[in-house]
């Protein structure tokens, strides 16, 4: 089975998810979300140092359908994590700033609610 995935993120740590994702057989990268304008339109492999793969970088990326979205902004926010979980795709993420003992209960509640929506 291949797993369709969206990278959220192109920083050291996004680059380096690009990467793994287009190594691992069982991965396809469905998308790539950027924050900056010079990003959009450019190819996820080139942005990970690679050939291009025919992927184009975008602000605005449908998570609907994916199975999973690596999440790594530079700035995590739990709107945006939440509004992944609600489209039904799977959140992966390095991002302290989800772990359960460090966010606020309503946070808490928002990403269980939208992963019980999802």
């Amino acid at each position: 089975m291949v797993y369709r995935v969206v990278q959220w993120g192109t920083g050291a740590v996004g680059v380096e998810a690009i990467r793994g994702i287009l190594d691992h057989p069982d991965l396809e990268l469905a998308g790539v979300k950027v924050y900056s304008d010079d990003k959009v339109g450019r190819d996820a492999g080139e942005l990970a140092g690679r050939e291009p793969v025919g992927v184009a970088a975008a602000k605005e990326v449908d998570t609907a359908g994916v199975d999973a979205v690596l999440y790594a902004p530079r700035h995590p926010s739990v709107a945006e994590a939440a509004a992944i979980l609600a489209s039904g795709a799977n959140l992966v993420t390095t991002a302290f700033a989800f772990h359960p003992a460090r966010m606020e209960p309503a946070a808490r509640e928002t990403l269980r609610q939208a992963s019980a929506a999802g």
